[in-house]
């Protein structure tokens, strides 16, 4: 009897929304290897899958698809794979932690596409991130994640499930 990774049941939702055959295998490298303390938050999760359901409406409403809407839905689902497993002094560095998890399941992925995608997780904290020269710039495709990031956050806006 084979183990069925937890997080990739918590994620197939999301998982198959992504088309690219090269993309689904390394989005579901990176979530079957993150952290348990990553999946076992239910806040996060849901935080997580609101994220990328708004995203995921825009980009729909924009006509964004290929490989390229693929990047952009993978970016949200590891933005944060570090952030339970750092010390909460540290925890602002998240966005580097994951960054450099992610990096080293690139390796069937266009490295051009892989950095795009770092850039992404890097700068998801929008005006929050770790460093100035992280936070995405409007027409940056890390913008629309960092925007849903901060609707999502906001007290008024509710994003249901």
């Amino acid at each position: 009897m084979s183990e069925v990774n937890e997080t990739l049941l918590t994620f197939r939702p999301e998982l198959e929304l992504i088309i690219s055959p090269d993309i689904t295998v390394f989005a579901e490298n990176v979530i079957g290897n993150v952290p348990e303390s990553f999946y076992q938050d239910g806040e996060l999760v849901t935080y997580i899958k609101k994220v990328f359901k708004v995203v995921n409406m825009l980009l729909a409403k924009e006509g964004t698809g290929g490989p390229f809407r693929d990047m952009i839905l993978c970016a949200i689902l590891f933005q944060d794979i570090s952030l339970n497993s750092l010390p909460d002094d540290m925890k602002y560095l998240h966005p580097i932690a994951a960054a450099t998890a992610v990096r080293q399941f690139g390796d069937g992925i266009n490295s051009q596409m892989v950095d795009a995608l770092i850039l992404m997780i890097e700068g998801h904290e929008g005006p929050k991130s770790p460093s100035k020269p992280l936070e995405p710039k409007m027409g940056q495709p890390g913008f629309i994640i960092a925007l849903a990031n901060q609707l999502v956050n906001f007290d008024f806006i509710e994003v249901t499930m």
